[in-house]
């Protein structure tokens, strides 16, 4: 706490300041430190992290402390192996899916046989996915199940479309006539001469169609 030192105004004109006192009173006014000293303040130790890319490391410790801050690397591991979407939401499966390690990466975690406590957050995800099969094929049909009805939605009405479309050639008794004549047509070139394809060469549609019906 500051000591405030008040001089009246007239003891101001008669008296002359001193100011070693003023020194010695601001210095014994001057806050002491409370809490431990320099000396048995300990240093934190480092942590240990086994990824070299520092722009993947900076994007994947953003996304463990924005999504997956209230679980546990061994909750986490269960939910993509579960597919949970309780913990493994889809924006959280998108940005993971964005950073996948890489196979050097994951020899070098594969390879590492310290604790899990001595490492930084990045590589102790990476070591704990280490063992999950199919782990990007998994990641991936997390975002088609919950991305499914958006996709699928929009394209029920073009597939109606295609539906009507479809039996509306299956009843049309035209389109029919119009399939048999071409495969009469087929069946007739493969049956005559080269003579008869090329006088078909000069004898109108009409006039084949007619021949065609005809030689029923």
């Amino acid at each position: 706490m500051f000591k405030f030192v008040i001089f009246r105004a007239n003891k101001l004109n008669n008296e002359e300041i001193k100011f070693d006192d003023l020194e010695e009173i601001f210095e014994n006014a001057s806050p002491t430190k409370t809490g431990p000293s320099a000396e048995q303040e300990k240093k934190k130790p480092e942590l240990i992290c086994l990824i070299t890319d520092e722009k993947k490391v900076y994007n994947l410790n953003m996304l463990m402390l924005s999504k997956f801050k209230k679980f546990s690397m061994d909750q986490l591991k269960n939910a993509i192996l579960n597919l949970d979407s309780s913990i493994l939401s889809l924006e959280a499966a998108q940005a993971l899916l964005k950073f996948p390690p890489e196979a050097e990466e994951m020899n070098v975690v594969k390879g590492y046989d310290g604790s899990m406590e001595a490492l930084d957050l990045v590589s102790q995800f990476y070591l704990t996915i280490k063992d999950i099969p199919r782990y990007q094929p998994r990641l991936k049909t997390t975002i088609l199940r919950d991305e499914f009805d958006d996709r699928f939605n929009p394209a029920v009405k073009d597939i109606d479309t295609v539906e009507k479309a479809c039996q509306a050639l299956k009843n049309n008794e035209n389109f029919k006539r119009f399939l048999k004549l071409v495969l009469d047509l087929g069946n007739k070139m493969n049956s005559v001469s080269l003579k008869f394809i090329h006088f078909l060469r000069f004898v109108k549609r009409g006039q084949i169609e007619a021949m065609l019906w005809d030689s029923k």
